[in-house]
């Protein structure tokens, strides 16, 4: 399809990021989280989702049965690892294609307490044909510190990965959003050398801010944001509230399964959601492939 550029309209998107941390062994209450932060999505209605950390097959499923009735009914997935890396895009418009890469750079696998390695961290991409536009949506999860200096050094190859993966695969004139886990803030000089490698730009991201959204424009498209929030929420658990970036000691696990009862934030991450309008930029003469 052809649009000429005079008759183009700003597109308005709803972007959510969410570490969604459903993992065995390492959080509890995952199936009445899953449930719960379903419902929220489905409430709030977004164009397009990255999930991290959906590890449990069960926890997809509960996930997507409280989805039903949303509009969000396509989805792509990005199997590796031995356990699965638990990235999984959500999205309302039609997924074209996929594509994944795994980072090479990471915890080793003899470092099973922290299970990067086993998890299989990348970045991956799906192309979403909106009404009018193309556009392309990577989502990623890379590697946390965990107090281990090793894993700062780890993330910074992620990022010249993930900055070669966009490069390679990212299409001229199409507008671009990426999202995820990014286990550094803006201000990093790891996440400034990919941001100034790909042109992409942090949405109103707060300071502190782990996970957050990212767009680069493109030739005939510029995003403009319009309004970013968290997304908070608490439901009452059956017993303790844990969330851990390693395994448990003996006593955690006792805890996890006999603990008393309390309430438990849907994730330790808060979700967090952008809504963007992409306008058309003034290029006389000039038209949009599809």
């Amino acid at each position: 399809m052809t649009v000429a550029a005079a008759t183009r309209t700003p597109q308005t998107l709803r972007i959510i990021s969410f570490n969604v941390a459903c993992g065995h062994l390492f959080t509890t209450h995952r199936d009445q989280r899953m449930d719960a932060i379903g419902r929220r999505l489905k409430e709030l209605d977004p164009d397009l989702v990255a999930i991290q950390e959906a590890f449990t097959h069960d926890g997809r499923t509960r996930l997507f049965a409280a989805l039903e009735g949303s509009r969000l009914v396509y989805r792509a997935d990005f199997p590796a690892g031995v356990v699965g890396n638990g990235m999984l895009t959500l999205s309302a418009w039609p997924i074209v294609e996929r594509a994944f890469h795994r980072y090479r750079h990471g915890s080793p696998w003899y470092k099973i307490h922290q299970g990067d390695w086993w998890a299989g961290k990348g970045v991956g991409l799906t192309r979403i044909a909106l009404p009018k536009l193309d556009l392309d949506f990577y989502n990623t999860h890379t590697q946390p510190d965990r107090g281990d200096p090793a894993n700062a050094v780890a993330r910074r190859g992620q990022m010249t990965e993930m900055a070669d993966f966009i490069r390679c695969t990212r299409r001229p004139g199409v507008p671009l959003i990426a999202a995820g886990d990014f286990n550094t803030g803006v201000g990093a000089a790891d996440l400034g050398s990919m941001l100034a490698a790909t042109g992409l730009r942090p949405v109103a991201a707060p300071a502190d801010a782990i996970d957050f959204v990212l767009t680069a424009d493109a030739t005939s498209w510029h995003f403009e944001p319009a309004a970013a929030r968290a997304i908070h929420g608490s439901i009452a658990g059956r017993h303790a509230a844990i969330f851990l970036d390693r395994a448990p000691t003996p006593a955690e696990l006792w805890r996890m399964h006999f603990g008393h009862p309390e309430m438990t934030p849907l994730s330790d991450h808060p979700g967090y959601v952008v809504d963007l309008h992409l306008t058309p930029q003034a290029n006389d003469g000039e038209d949009v492939a599809r």
